[in-house]
């Protein structure tokens, strides 16, 4: 039995036995072709003595023919009834009731093949030409040949699909409300992903305009900064300096003077010896008047050759006090080179030092002023920024962004909205038909459903192919931007950022510096310096600085200096030469006068002529005997003196010449090599710590990762939903037209 509803196709003879009904109420042709199959039923029923259904025949009176065509009239009126809602009688059981008996089963029909019969299931098995296959009659081995057994066949094909039916059309009722879902999903993501996008695009111009503006600010604070501490650096450094400038000239002076033996003269008391030597002279000329009075008084001969040896040792004296005062003059000389050396040395040591300092801050000025006027980075960001504010502004007015923006949703959105309609007007037939198949209404969503699920099938298609492509193209985008950003932002080793190699940092005077962009934004995630991030202390040191500044050479100042010392000290010691043999007779006498007073002293011989003036002479010989000692204790000192500053020679000058240049050097190199040690110093622990640059790099990955990336990609994603699923539904809606081509076909054979 074919029944339409579980969409069995007929296949071979099948189709010419429901094309032609009419060949049932036929005469059948062959030994019994007076008769119809309806007339061959009822002799098999008479004979038989049940109904069509195995019931027990009640009794009735001989068929005639009246009651032969009132039951086919009554079949014929079943099979062309006008309302189709209601099933027509079972072909073999033609009794009142006997349609609805349920031992017979379920009656079956099929709405869409009006003209043709009903049967009950088991009226099918109960038909003798079927079941008789060794002697059957003519109908039946027609009938089992050919009609019979093909119509059991697709109605066993028939059954068999009854039993899932209704499983396959709520499954194809879920998978499209799934389907539904996610096109829906994936057109409210892509319109949110593309309204996020295009917000980003429209504050990109902004957004980098604050980066931009981060990396100048960072430039000049940090400009700033460096030129405030090298200002402090540089004044500290030449106070230093010029403090070191005027304690030189003593600092060198005491140094020479050490070293020519001028400070032994400083121990010599001229003052001292200039009274000492005026006390003697007096006490001289004392003692000399009482020798005179007491020779006149006429004293002994041993008196008066005692007083003569005296008053000629005090005239011998006297001459000697005179020498004295020469040799003291020798002390003058020392001072008189003493001033001299003052002088040269400071003179020298102002000209070289001053020259020192005005090269240092002529240097820097220049440095200063250059740095200070030059506004290369923050010119070369106002350049990028503008160039990059009007390239986005020619960007956001051209008519391709323009219409990219209008349309770029739409292209997706459109065609999901459009889907999204098939399926609920498919999804709205599948419900009908699942309300039951008596129902009108399911009969023609059955008969319409056919040629919209196949349109339907073919716009689906057409919108997965594109969107397909779409997203594709959107793909091939967004892994671009993932790329760039794995590479660019998303590396915690920051290893994969380029390397710069050949780096010309001061033209002329250091090149090809190789800066790591992956190093340098490492050292400013940990908060250093720029100048330890970007590796040049390597390159940029004290030696670098002191090379470039030029400085005049301080040895060569030194050693000019000390060549007019020594030809001080060379003036010097020959103006001490010729007082040599003076100072040495000098100190002979005055050692000899002094061993002579000691024995005369005693002038007893005297006392007896005039007590009075003797005891007056000896009192001034021990008074003189005493300035006499002090005077020879200071000539000593001259002597020790004059003899050491004689005694240096030139190899010994020479020894002293390092010690002096080193000395002098540090007064002036140290304090400018240990400022610049100290700005260094200050580049690699304080000044121009980069973590700002580390922040602005987070900044920019943020602006290309997250706030254009990530929409992005929502996009691509949103957009191979939706056509993955375009695609889904089309497969689901083939599979719905493919149930429903037997109806359709039927109904273009019955038109």
């Amino acid at each position: 039995m074919v029944v339409e509803q579980f969409h069995v196709d007929p296949v071979g003879e099948e189709e010419t036995l429901l094309s032609l009904p009419e060949k049932w109420f036929n005469k059948l042709p062959g030994q019994r072709g007076d008769i119809s199959f309806v007339d061959a039923l009822e002799a098999w029923a008479k004979r038989s003595g049940t109904d069509g259904c195995g019931q027990k025949r009640r009794p009735r009176a001989k068929l005639s023919k009246k009651s032969t065509g009132y039951r086919l009239q009554r079949l014929a009126t079943s099979l062309l009834r006008e309302d189709k809602s209601k099933p027509p009688l079972c072909i073999f059981c033609l009794d009142d009731g006997a349609d609805v008996d349920e031992a017979c089963g379920k009656l079956q029909w099929s709405p869409d093949w009006p003209l043709f019969f009903a049967a009950h299931e088991l009226c099918t098995l109960m038909v003798p030409e079927v079941l008789t296959i060794e002697n059957p009659s003519s109908l039946g081995k027609q009938l089992f040949d050919t009609d019979i057994k093909q119509l059991n066949e697709a109605y066993a094909r028939g059954r068999k699909l009854s039993d899932t039916s209704t499983s396959i059309r709520l499954l194809c009722l879920l998978l499209l409300t799934c389907s539904f879902v996610f096109i829906l999903t994936g057109v409210i993501l892509n319109s949110q992903s593309s309204s996020t996008l295009f917000t980003s695009m429209g504050n990109l111009k902004t957004n980098l305009g604050e980066v931009f503006e981060d990396i100048s600010k960072f430039s000049e604070n940090g400009k700033i900064s460096l030129i405030c501490f090298a200002d402090n650096l540089v004044n500290d450094t030449l106070n230093e300096v010029t403090t070191n400038v005027q304690t030189m000239p003593k600092f060198l002076t005491d140094t020479f003077r050490e070293l020519i033996g001028i400070t032994i003269f400083d121990q010599v008391d001229v003052n001292k010896i200039q009274e000492t030597i005026t006390t003697s002279r007096q006490q001289c000329r004392s003692i000399s008047k009482s020798i005179d009075d007491l020779q006149s008084s006429s004293p002994s001969r041993d008196c008066s050759a005692k007083l003569h040896a005296l008053k000629t040792i005090i005239e011998s004296l006297t001459d000697q006090l005179n020498n004295v005062e020469d040799i003291v003059s020798i002390r003058n000389i020392a001072d008189t080179a003493d001033k001299d050396l003052h002088r040269m040395i400071s003179d020298k040591t102002k000209d070289v030092v001053g020259t020192v300092t005005n090269k240092v801050r002529s240097e820097y000025n220049g440095y200063r002023n250059k740095v200070e006027d030059d506004h290369t980075i923050t010119d070369f960001l106002d350049k990028v920024k503008k160039g990059s504010g009007d390239a986005l502004e020619q960007t956001y007015s051209s008519s391709v962004y323009t219409a990219t923006k209008t349309l770029f949703a739409p292209l997706v959105s459109i065609p999901g909205i459009i889907a999204l309609l098939f399926i609920l007007i498919a999804a709205t037939f599948i419900t009908i038909s699942c309300l039951g198949s008596r129902s009108s209404l399911s009969r023609y969503s059955s008969n319409f459903s056919g040629s919209f699920v196949m349109t339907g099938f073919y716009i689906l298609i057409v919108f997965a192919f594109f969107v397909t492509i779409l997203s594709s193209v959107e793909y091939l985008g967004g892994s671009f931007i993932s790329t760039a950003c794995k590479t660019l932002f998303q590396d915690p080793s920051l290893s994969r950022l380029p390397d710069f190699d050949k780096v010309e940092l001061i033209p002329g005077d250091i090149d090809n510096v190789k800066i790591s962009l992956g190093d340098v934004l490492t050292h400013c995630r940990e908060d250093r310096t720029l100048y330890t991030a970007t590796g040049l202390n390597s390159v940029l040191n004290s030696n670098y600085v002191l090379k470039k500044l030029e400085l005049p050479s301080i040895k060569d100042g030194t050693a000019g200096l000390v060549d007019q010392a020594k030809q001080e000290m060379s003036k010097l010691q020959k103006q001490m030469k010729d007082h040599e043999n003076q100072i040495k007779e000098l100190r002979k006498h005055i050692n000899d006068l002094t061993d002579e007073l000691t024995p005369i002293v005693s002038l007893n011989e005297c006392e007896a002529t005039d007590q009075a003036t003797t005891r007056k002479i000896l009192d001034g010989v021990a008074s003189l005997k005493t300035s006499i000692l002090v005077i020879r204790d200071e000539v000593e000192r001259i002597s020790t003196a004059l003899l050491s500053l004689l005694s240096l020679s030139p190899n010994v000058i020479d020894g002293k010449v390092d010690e002096i240049t080193a000395k002098f050097t540090d007064l002036v190199e140290k304090p400018v090599r240990q400022g610049i040690d100290t700005g260094f110093n200050g580049l690699a622990t304080d000044l121009l710590r980069c973590r700002g640059v580390y922040n602005v790099y987070q900044n920019l990955g943020s602006l290309v990762c997250e706030q254009i990336g990530a929409p992005y990609h929502g996009i691509w994603a949103a957009t191979g939903l939706c056509g993955l699923c375009f695609l889904a539904t089309a497969i689901i809606f083939l599979l719905l037209s493919h149930r429903s081509a037997s109806s359709g076909a039927a109904k273009g054979r019955r038109r």
